[in-house]
């Protein structure tokens, strides 16, 4: 079976599931670990970056420890664009006959 990584290989959108789950699990990360987890030089997801904070889903922030380090994290808007992408899609899968439950661990509330 052919890999499928190529399905999904948009670097703004890894940089902000992996931003929406660290955000979930209370985890802080950097924009070293952005560029990380979009598999993207850092020059290339410095660019991604800015396109996110220039709208308003994610901020940038010094690290309180080390001030070499930049933090990113979702905004409010962020974090609510990142749950509307994961209710339609899920919606998206429960029409093409997925029958599984559907609603994401982590949209799922207490």
């Amino acid at each position: 079976m052919a890999a499928a990584s190529d399905l999904f290989a948009d670097p703004i959108w890894d940089m902000m599931l992996d931003l929406y789950v660290a955000s979930q699990r209370g985890q802080l990360t950097t924009v070293t670990n952005a560029c990380v987890a979009a598999d993207v030089p850092q020059t290339t997801g410095l660019r991604y970056i800015e396109k996110l904070t220039s709208r308003g889903l994610a901020v940038r922030y010094s690290h309180l420890k080390d001030k070499r380090m930049l933090g990113l994290e979702l905004t409010p808007e962020g974090k609510a664009s990142m749950e509307d992408m994961l209710r339609e899609m899920a919606r998206v899968l429960g029409e093409a006959g997925y029958r599984r439950e559907i609603k994401p661990p982590l949209l799922q509330t207490g």
